[in-house]
Parts: structure tokens; sequence; C-alpha cells
């Protein structure tokens, strides 16, 4: 016998760790083993079409995207980064300046040099951390390129996120360049509906997901002749590469090739595929919160409802923060005329506003929004003083503009924060089950330092034993990402299982993007979508809520948000729910 699990066993439950310091899962459901054991079933293989395009442009030195062709630079006073490198590593401590001449500089002297050596270090890292990672990337997938078959074990979080537990190469859920490296060991040809969703995915990977499905599919034959011209010569055609600003270039370019290859046999419905064409769903932690609720301004904002065109929230979010800048300008606010100026880059705004979103149902706070935008460069380029300032306040306004638009989901989630707080006050964990029948528990506790004496001086261990009492800001904290997080996970878990059902058997799954062949696409697509109505159907929150109060009798437990009117059967219907 052989296989990952045989040589190097692997629990089902990820151990507990870092920012996952909480109790385990209490029970894990059949349904969610199956669904698990089925998507790391999935036999895929390398791209070496994409593998052998990657490798010859960092030889030829080409600015490909995610190619790391920058260098490291040496550090102020140092001949290369090489010398001060080695001589690091020999436990040689490099100085620009003597004692007595670092004594003798001024503090703005001091204070410019200690920027730049942080400038250059930052730099360093970056670049030898883009470069190890490609390396990592490209020469696993060399090693592995004539192998028929290659499985990728996976394991859950405690939460119920499924993961792979290979973090070295190329795996289904790394970035573009990673995912682009690998396809679905077994082909399938395509017939006519998966001729339409490998057109489909063209397209997305183009950055044109905005359109209808129908519009997608005529944007990529109007475009055939250069996705021929991108798949022959990529190094000399780079339209690929160019046309979404660099993002998902590698997974277009795979797309350009399986294409290429598809109207080269003159028979495209009949060609068989290898290519995986995923589904993305919008905001996704907010479709979940907003089904919850059965909120209809969310429903809308996020395509759970089926409408005609695609809605985007951060659009949506980022009108509401344009009204409020300009009228807080025209008022004369100096904060606000800092941000005047950029409010007509509908791009731009878009961009302020999406991590904010995104970040929202996982429980992102006031001061975490500030930093995101303090560690924007894109949207603080053109901020040269009071930073800190212009942050505070486009913070305030982008959370008034969450409020106005997420409205609902926003209660949900001060009631997850208010049922944990009152639970971890009686010394009682958070404990809910999931839809698939698993049983969560979350338990942060109080941290135990250690203080560990060395020959480098002392070092500090943290700790969370399980006789501490539990953490009541953690817990409160924890609770709606948390929450969520078990409801996307048994969302993915009941897809898996209700797809294979109906037949699909190759699965490449992220917890807001399901997978599969092209010519099984509209089955997972249909099945994707019946399993989040039947979710939804049953009023969730209040489950957990009476669940609570049998575990926990005394604790005075809130009645939880009544849900709203909208009709979650709409999502049956939604095109753009997930696509």
């Amino acid at each position: 016998m052989t296989g990952g699990f045989y040589v190097h066993r692997i629990p089902l439950v990820r151990a507990r760790s870092g920012g996952e310091a909480a109790s385990a899962v209490g029970s894990v459901s059949a349904q969610d083993v199956l669904s698990l054991n089925r998507v790391q079933a999935t036999p895929w293989s390398i791209n070496t079409y994409v593998l052998d395009v990657q490798r010859a442009a960092l030889a030829a030195e080409r600015a490909l995207p995610g190619i790391p062709l920058e260098a490291p630079i040496a550090p102020p006073g140092s001949q290369s980064y090489e010398a001060w490198r080695d001589a690091a590593k020999s436990g040689i401590r490099h100085k620009t300046y003597s004692d007595e001449a670092w004594a003798a500089m001024d503090d703005a002297s001091k204070l410019a040099h200690r920027v730049e050596m942080a400038r250059t270090f930052e730099h360093n890292a970056r670049v030898t951390a883009s470069r190890h990672m490609f390396l990592d990337l490209t020469s696993v997938a060399d090693e592995l390129r004539s192998e028929s078959s290659i499985y990728f074990p996976h394991n859950r979080c405690f939460r119920g996120r499924i993961y792979p537990a290979i973090t070295s190469g190329p795996h289904p859920q790394t970035g573009d360049m990673g995912k682009s490296l690998l396809h679905f060991a077994e082909g399938k040809a395509l017939g006519a509906l998966g001729y339409y969703w490998l057109l489909v995915r063209a397209a997305n990977c183009a950055g044109k997901d905005k359109m209808t499905l129908n519009e997608r599919v005529g944007w990529t034959l109007d475009h055939k002749e250069q996705i021929k011209d991108s798949a022959r010569a990529p190094e000399d055609c780079l339209w690929w590469s160019e046309i979404n600003g660099g993002d998902e270039a590698w997974s277009l370019l795979a797309t350009c090739h399986e294409l290429s290859m598809a109207w080269a046999s003159g028979s495209p419905e009949t060609f068989v595929s290898h290519l995986p064409v995923p589904m993305d769903g919008t905001c996704n932690g907010l479709q979940h919160l907003s089904a919850l609720s059965l909120d209809p301004v969310g429903a809308v904002a996020t395509n759970l409802a089926d409408l005609a065109e695609r809605q985007d929230i951060y659009l949506e979010v980022g009108a509401v923060v344009r009204q409020r800048v300009i009228s807080d300008a025209q008022d004369g606010d100096s904060e606000a005329l800092k941000w005047a100026p950029k409010m007509s880059d509908t791009g731009f705004v878009r961009g302020l506003v999406k991590r904010a979103v995104m970040t929202t149902p996982y429980g992102v706070t006031a001061s975490g929004i500030r930093d995101q935008i303090l560690n924007d460069r894109d949207i603080m380029a053109d901020v040269q003083e009071g930073r800190g300032s212009a942050a505070e306040y486009i913070k305030v306004r982008i959370m008034a503009a969450l409020e106005d638009t997420a409205g609902a989901a926003q209660g949900v989630m001060g009631y997850l924060r208010e049922v944990a707080t009152d639970l971890a006050k009686a010394g009682i964990p958070f404990r809910w089950t999931t839809p698939t029948g698993s049983t969560i528990e979350q338990a942060y506790r109080d941290v135990v330092q250690t203080r560990v004496p060395t020959l480098c001086g002392q070092i500090a261990l943290y700790n969370e034993p399980d006789n501490m009492p539990l953490a009541v800001r953690k817990q409160a904290a924890g609770a709606p990402p948390n929450y969520i997080h078990s409801l996307d996970g048994a969302h993915l878990s009941s897809t898996v299982n209700a797809a294979h059902d109906s037949g699909v058997r190759s699965f490449a799954m992220i917890h807001d993007s399901f997978g599969t062949h092209a010519a099984d696409t509209q089955t997972l697509a249909g099945c994707l979508r019946k399993t989040f109505v039947d979710m939804y159907s049953e009023d969730i929150l209040r489950g957990t809520a009476e669940e609570i109060r049998s575990y926990a009798p005394h604790v005075s437990v809130a009645e939880p948000p009544e849900r709203r009117g909208f009709d979650i059967r709409r999502v049956l219907k939604s095109e753009f729910f997930f696509s």
C-alpha cells in the first residue's frame, strides 16, 4: 500500500496553533468526512505546457507576471547584497558607521539611516520571498511532471473548512501561478455545455466576470485570434499577460492553450479537456450572512437574487462613500478634501472599500480597516501629509456605508458576539452544530506567558492551557467569522456530495470557489444552488439559539434577529450567485 496517509499520517482536524488556538471540533459528521474524501480522491497532473513557459521566462529574464526578476539590493555601506548576506550568515554584524561616527550624528540623520535600512530590508525580503516561492512551485512541479496522477491529501480546520495538507509546490488552493501548473489527470469530452463553460472560463480569467455568461462566451469568441496567438507564442504575444493587468494571467494562458487545442481538433465538443472551470461566489461571507437573515438588500447586493445584471457590492458601498466624501468636501472638511479628487475614479473607489467589505463577515475591526487603508500603497499614494487622520476619516465613512448596505449582516454578527460573550462570562465555550451535522466548539482562553532563558537572551512562549478561563473579548471577536466559516464549509461539503451523487468525480474546491471539469460545470452549478437553498430554507440562527439553551440552560440567550422577506428560492435562478 502506498500513499500520503500511509507514509505520513495526517489528522482529520488540524491541530491547534497560532490564530486557530481554539478547542477542536466536537465531532465530524459522516457527511463531512465523505465530502473531504471525495475532494482528495481527485487525481491531478502537472500542466507541462505552463510549466515550460514559466521556466523559460525565468531563464530568459522575461518580465511576465510573477516571474521573479527583481534583485536584492545592498544595504547602506555594503559592497553587495551577497557580501552582506554571507557575512550575516557567518554571524558578523555589519556596521555602516563606527560607534564614534554614529554618536556624532544628529537625530535626523540617524532617523534617515534607519528608514533607508528598513526600506532595504523590506525590499529584499519581498524579492527573495518571491523568488523562493517561484522556485518552490516550479521545482516541485518539474519533479512531478511525468507522474500520471497526483493526489492532494486534505484536512479540516476546527471550523470545518477544508485545505490541502500539502504546503510545498503547486496545489489546488495556491495562487494563480501555482494553480495554473495543475489540471485534472482524467480528461473528459467537453460536449456542447462544456465548450460553453470553457469559453466562460477564458473571459473570467481575463477579468470579464461582470458580464452575463452569454456575453462572456461572445467576448472569448471575439478574441479567438489573440487566444490562439497567445498559446502558440506566449513569449511574443503578450495579450494574455496584459489583458487583466496581470491578474490570473497564467490561468488565462492555460485556458488559451486548452481552447487552442480544442479548436485545432476541428470538433471542440468532442475534445477531451483536463482543465478545471472554477465558479466564484460574490463576497461569499456576506452571501451567507444575507441568507441567514433573508435580507433583501444584502441578497440583491451579493447576487442571491435572480436579476438580469450582475450586482457589485463593492461599487455599491463605494458609491455611498463617494457621496459622503463629496458632501463633506463641499462643507469644507479638510480630511474630505484629501480624498475628494479621487472620488471620480470608480476603480479607485472600488479598491478603497473592497478589502473592508470582504473582511467584514470575518470580524474585521475599525482599527483593522484603518490599517488596511494605511498599508495599501496604491490607496495612500496621493496622501502625503496627515496620513493617519486621512485614514481615520475614510474608515469612518466606509463603516457608515457598510451599515447602509449590509445592516442586517451587521445585526447577525452583533448577535453572535453577544451570545459568545454571555457564554464566556458563564465559563462555557460557544458550541454549535452545522447544517451538515458536525459540532464546532470555540474556546479561546487566556494566554499564559512563559519566559525561557537562552544563550541569545530570553524568549517568550505563549500557551492557552485548557484550565485557563475563557477570554471573553476573543470569544466575542471570533464568533462571527468562525460561525460563517463553518457555514461555507458546510455548503461546500453538501455541494460535493450532491455533485458526486450526480456523477461528478473531479473537484477543484476552495471555500468560495467551486470547480470541476467543463463538461460537469452545469451539473455542479445546479448542485451548489440547490444545496444553498436547502441550507437556508431552515432558520439556522434560531436553531443555534435553541441548541445553546439546551447545553447552557442557566444562561439567558437573547432571541436571534427576525428573518426578513427575501425568498431564498430565487438563488436557484440566479445566474451570478456563483459564476
